[in-house]
């Protein structure tokens, strides 16, 4: 059995960053999220733009090195699998 455990914490956006995200497409808002330390957000932002675009594996190899930098590398090795699958 797997089990994980984590926590949530609610941060104020600086009128500047909310600007920057509401301009930005998915990706671009995941690196802004990730760039700040909101990885859940980015997490979020990219798996959005995968659902919409289930057959881009550059979405999938961003979600992998994303994970891969919060260190759940079990989750990013099976994105890149699933990478060259598609």
């Amino acid at each position: 059995d797997i089990l994980a455990a984590g926590g949530i914490e609610r941060v104020a956006f600086q009128n500047d960053l909310k600007k920057k995200i509401q301009a930005a497409n998915a990706v671009e808002a995941a690196s802004i999220y990730a760039e700040t330390g909101i990885w859940y957000d980015a997490l979020t932002s990219l798996s959005s733009a995968i659902a919409k675009n289930p057959g881009d594996n550059d979405l999938v190899r961003e979600r992998a090195f994303l994970l891969e930098q919060i260190g759940l590398s079990e989750a990013a090795r099976y994105e890149n699998q699933r990478s060259l699958r598609n």
